[in-house]
């Protein structure tokens, strides 16, 4: 369940995607689905008492994760709590003491800060008496600067809330069905399931980074023509500045999404390997998925090794960028710290990939 106040609509906004990424590997690996229940989406029209008790009587029990995020507002109030957001957690916490800790909570603050015309002081009043009352009732709450953070921390969050969701659902299971389906118990089509899904997904993430990379590498020559051209016009310091800092700002967007785009893969990577390595001790026969599985292996050596190697040359040719600005400066070295992030990524998973493709090639 999605719980936020209006100045955090674009945070809400990219839970669907962040849950449809989930569950196509995080998800599909612990047998857990996410679905966003959002009370504009899902909520129809109806008679209450008032607006937030319409939206409590529909929603009812049918969510297992709260998810509630903040920044300069607390929402408005009902008649039962200070905002219709701070009495969804109220709810979700008494429901949580009397369930065991069932749903669970995650509340995000957004510490950036907002135009000052936006701001209402009754508003900050009434987050810093809630920050308060979370201490009190033992919540701990994370904070978040930007859009790209909160996705990476949220993904983070709930994969291990997904993981504690199956370890549950397996107990309970077993206890009352001796053929529960334990990690243990899984055969050769379950992991090469596993391997095919894991691959995919590695293929996407890795296309999408690529594509994110030939756009900045067209932009930055683009840049560079025109940075040379003011220079070369008169060295208009205030037109240089205007142009380093839309270049800034192109760098750090890049940073941010592949930041977030290479925390998923090295989890997903780990994922298809893993799975990989199962199937592999498990087969009976040379012949069971071999073909697809060195098809998948020459593939990754192969989108790996190129990767890199662009990656490689373009974090070269940033580094040339002469000093000009503090912004661009900054925006340059963290440019620099990702890429050689996603760089020995690259040639770390294209040595894997050969290790064991020779292996199964040439078993020992």
């Amino acid at each position: 369940m999605a719980a936020y106040p209006s100045d955090v609509a674009e945070e809400a906004a990219t839970l669907d995607s962040i849950a449809s990424d989930l569950n196509r590997t995080i998800g599909d690996l612990h047998g857990i689905r996410f679905e966003i229940l959002n009370w504009l989406r899902d909520v129809r029209p109806g008679l209450g008492s008032d607006a937030q008790d319409v939206i409590n009587r529909q929603i009812g029990d049918g969510y297992e994760i709260l998810i509630a995020t903040f920044w300069t507002r607390a929402g408005t109030p009902t008649p039962r709590a200070k905002s219709g957001t701070i009495e969804e957690i109220e709810i979700a916490v008494a429901k949580a003491r009397k369930n065991g800790n069932s749903p669970a909570i995650l509340v995000y603050m957004k510490n950036a800060g907002a135009p000052i015309l936006n701001l209402d002081i009754e508003q900050l009043r009434t987050l810093s008496d809630f920050r308060s009352w979370l201490n009190d009732n033992g919540i701990l709450y994370k904070e978040f600067s930007d859009r790209t953070s909160y996705e990476a921390t949220l993904r983070l969050d709930l994969a291990k809330v997904a993981k504690e969701l199956a370890h549950d659902l397996t107990n309970q299971v077993a206890s009352t069905n001796d053929e529960a389906v334990i990690e243990e118990e899984l055969g050769l089509l379950d992991y090469l399931d596993r391997q095919d899904a894991s691959f995919v997904r590695m293929g996407e993430i890795i296309e999408d980074q690529t594509q994110a990379l030939n756009n900045l590498t067209s932009s930055f020559g683009q840049e560079t023509i025109a940075l040379n051209q003011v220079t070369a016009n008169g060295s208009d310091r205030a037109e240089l500045r205007r142009l380093l800092r839309r270049s800034s700002e192109a760098w750090n967007r890049f940073s941010d999404s592949s930041e977030t785009r290479l925390l998923e893969l090295r989890q997903v990577s780990a994922t298809a390997y893993g799975a990989m390595s199962m199937a592999v001790s498990l087969r009976t026969s040379r012949s069971e998925g071999e073909a697809k599985l060195i098809a998948q292996l020459n593939s990754a050596i192969a989108s790996s090794t190129s990767a890199a190697k662009s990656t490689r040359a373009f974090r070269d040719s940033t580094a040339t960028f002469p000093r000009m600005t503090v912004e661009h400066n900054r925006a340059k070295r963290r440019l620099g710290e990702v890429l050689d992030q996603w760089g020995d990524y690259f040639e770390h998973n294209a040595k894997l990939a050969g290790e064991i493709l020779d292996r199964i090639e040439k078993p020992r």
